[in-house]
């Protein structure tokens, strides 16, 4: 299936508002976002195993003040699924440094019951076609110890570049933060990228 993006704005004020793969419609986070299975997300200490916010514990209103400050250098879109419209999680992209040109992805699939179904490869792989066919970006960088993440990244050509030596306490144990990146001229599109443009 052809990826499709739908954007706001030109140029460097480009924005994803509308990411869709085979699976998934990947749309901007907004405030309906933010129901009672998100934050319980949020909150899990499986779903959060992983994450660098796995000590804290968000609220309501932690969650909305968290959106609102939100910059164009960090947009989050919510991962739903395409057959149900189902929100089963979220794609971060960014930052996003356009004089350097490059960006980070961060994901989150809350939904446990979607593990291991291919969606997090998925939502990668959309947004690397938005930074290297829309932005023109010049590389896409990530660091984790997640061992989903590390997969899916691996599947989708990504490079190791090195790791972050015991970064990462987890049950007692300091795991190695590995770093991985794509650079423009390594993505293998699945399909010519569809991006529409629409005026502020």
């Amino acid at each position: 299936m052809t990826e499709s993006v739908s954007a706001e704005g030109n140029g460097e004020d480009l924005l994803a508002r509308e990411i869709l793969t085979r699976d998934l419609r990947c749309v901007t986070f907004a405030e309906e976002h933010i129901s009672d299975r998100y934050l319980a997300w949020l909150n899990d200490p499986e779903v959060n195993r992983y994450s660098r916010r796995r000590f804290v514990r968000t609220s309501e209103t932690e969650a909305r003040s968290f959106l609102a400050g939100l910059s164009p250098a960090n947009q989050m879109l919510a991962l739903t699924l395409r057959a149900s419209g189902r929100h089963i999680g979220n794609l971060q992209l960014g930052p996003i440094d356009r004089h350097e040109s490059h960006g980070e992805v961060r994901i989150l699939i809350g939904e446990k019951s979607e593990w291991g179904r291919g969606y997090g490869t998925q939502a990668i792989h959309a947004a690397c076609s938005f930074y290297f066919q829309a932005l023109q970006l010049h590389r896409v960088e990530a660091m984790s110890c997640n061992p989903g993440f590390i997969r899916a990244v691996e599947r989708l050509g990504w490079i190791k570049e090195g790791c972050l030596r015991e970064r990462f306490l987890l049950d007692g144990r300091r795991l190695n933060y590995k770093c991985f990146s794509l650079l423009r001229r390594e993505f293998i599109p699945t399909a010519t990228l569809q991006v529409k443009e629409v005026a502020c």
